[in-house]
């Protein structure tokens, strides 16, 4: 073959090519990436939710523990200020990193002891 044919030849199979240039495909690939993408964003989104929350049921739960012990020392001090013979009143209050126990001692006129009741009260935000 010589220079000339070579040529023709190139020039024939490069008009072929762009008469076969198809201009319509990729929508199939493009409609399945976007729906596994969907598909993909829904799972996390979906895991997210679930970590968040059981984040808040966590702290939450840590809450309720810090005013629960709180509570326990309020009580367990009023009644080391009575078993002393130490002054305290009918009602003691402890303030605690935005936590707050109230202590109330109570007389029982039938037994004629006294009742310490501690409650504490943790707002959950």
């Amino acid at each position: 073959m010589n220079a000339k044919q070579v040529k023709n030849t190139i020039q024939r199979l490069m008009k072929a090519k762009k008469q076969n240039i198809k201009t319509d495909g990729g929508q199939a690939m493009i409609t399945a990436v976007l729906f596994f993408l969907l598909i993909a964003l829904s799972i996390v989104f979906g895991v997210s939710g679930v970590a968040l929350r059981e984040s808040k049921i966590s702290k939450d739960l840590i809450s309720s523990k810090q005013s629960y012990f709180l509570a326990e020392a309020s009580g367990e001090d009023v009644v080391y200020r009575i078993s002393n013979g130490m002054n305290y009143s009918n009602s003691e209050t402890l303030d605690l990193n935005g936590f707050t126990a109230t202590t109330t001692v109570f007389m029982n006129v039938d037994t004629n002891q006294q009742e310490v009741v501690s409650v504490a009260i943790f707002q959950i935000k």
